[in-house]
């Protein structure tokens, strides 16, 4: 990576300002999925009954919630004081929380734990590309971006796996302290690397009125508003077909903690494979047309994995294609939402956009817990493949594909 000098004062290297972006971003976007290959060892370590799914969903839920009601605060804050102090006080806070797990004896207080975990995400969420807005310039931000996007991919693939060895051969508190002491070093970078942008800030003061009338005026529009409710019905499904696939995999399909581990590694390879060729087929086809076809595909995968799913080998592939087809729908779908609002609208409208996913996140897992005790997981499967469907639909109707120039 060479030295970019993003403005004439600073003359920083830029790994010096995008390392501790990257590993703080590693560490929070694995956060809201690592619980699930998990469940089993916190099942088995608690001591919790056969039917205990409810509970074991609670978890998930209490980080999506409080990360979406911080979430909704931390945008309008980091425009007032800076991207920068909102990063270091989402780092240093999830560094104390995750390190905490270490204590979480009872249910009750991993519960908990998880709830100030995703308060400090929500502190973090957005933070990451408005900080590379501010510091970086236009012809450089892209490059900026997606050297810190490939750390969620560098989750999927290190972060999640090495985290479900690790309950399974130390405890299941094992991979949160371990991401804890990874925070704590990537606030130690950002303290002493990270610079401030000399950008202009929002002085007008904070106010509940001010801040919600430019979230309901993005809800009422049709276009962003079906976009919000889509992302609800993509999250929601999320939550209710990965929450308890890794339960369902070693209990039902007889897979090791170690297999399932294995998925997430070809999970992220999938995504890193997928996403940059969906973004390529969509600026030649289209994103609308992509968008709904790739939903399409979500969908029949969730609805059908209890039927296809018979082995490891069975689930590798099914893994690899349900991943693959995903990527084809999130792609495209960024690069459409970016046009969908004026660009003094796009912070709000991807940060309200990303709260209410995070909330359909914990609304499925919540949901695929009782479903899980009720009727099995392939109950949970048809209820995330029905919310796909819903949001394919609604893209289809309600969304119209924005004109762009043909790529060059």
């Amino acid at each position: 990576m060479t030295a970019w000098r993003p403005y004439p004062q600073r003359r920083r290297h830029a790994f010096a300002v995008l390392a501790p972006l990257w590993l703080i971003f590693f560490c929070a976007s694995v956060q809201l999925v690592i619980v699930a290959p998990v469940l089993p060892r916190i099942r088995e370590e608690l001591q919790l009954g056969a039917d205990s799914e409810p509970v074991l969903g609670l978890i998930g839920t209490s980080f999506a919630f409080s990360l979406t009601l911080v979430a909704l605060i931390a945008g309008a804050l980091s425009d007032r004081l800076g991207r920068r102090a909102i990063i270091l006080m989402g780092s240093s806070a999830m560094s104390v929380t995750l390190l905490l797990h270490e204590f979480a004896v009872t249910v009750e207080l991993l519960i908990l734990m998880r709830g100030l975990s995703g308060a400090a995400a929500g502190l973090l969420t957005g933070s990451f590309a408005a900080y590379v807005g501010d510091y970086f310039p236009y012809d450089k931000r892209g490059r900026a971006i997606g050297w810190i996007l490939s750390g969620f991919a560098a989750g999927w693939i290190i972060g999640i796996p090495a985290g479900a060895v690790m309950a399974d051969r130390i405890g299941f508190a094992a991979p949160f302290v371990a991401f804890g002491w990874i925070m704590v070093v990537a606030f130690g970078l950002a303290l002493f690397f990270l610079p401030r942008p000399d950008v202009k800030l929002d002085d007008a003061p904070l106010s509940f009125r001010r801040v919600s009338a430019k979230y309901l005026s993005l809800l009422g529009r049709r276009q962003p508003g079906t976009t919000v409710l889509c992302y609800l019905l993509m999250y929601s499904c999320a939550g209710l077909f990965l929450y308890f696939l890794p339960t369902w995999l070693e209990e039902e399909v007889a897979l090791s903690s170690t297999e399932v581990a294995s998925l997430f590694v070809v999970a992220g390879v999938s995504q890193v494979v997928g996403s940059p060729i969906a973004g390529r087929i969509s600026d030649h086809l289209g994103r609308k047309a992509l968008i709904v076809a790739a939903s399409v595909c979500v969908c029949g995968s969730v609805g059908s994995v209890t039927l296809l799913v018979s082995g490891f080998a069975t689930a590798m592939i099914f893994f690899g294609l349900a991943m693959i087809f995903d990527s084809f729908r999130a792609a495209p779908m960024q690069a459409l939402m970016s046009q969908l609002v004026p660009s003094d609208q796009r912070g709000a409208f991807f940060s309200l956009c990303n709260a209410i996913g995070q909330f359909g996140f914990g609304l499925g897992s919540a949901l695929a817990g009782w479903l899980y005790v009720k009727a099995g997981y392939f109950s949970s499967s048809l209820a995330g493949a029905f919310c796909m469907a819903l949001s394919a639909i609604a893209i289809w109707v309600m969304i119209s594909e924005p004109e762009q120039k043909a790529p060059a």
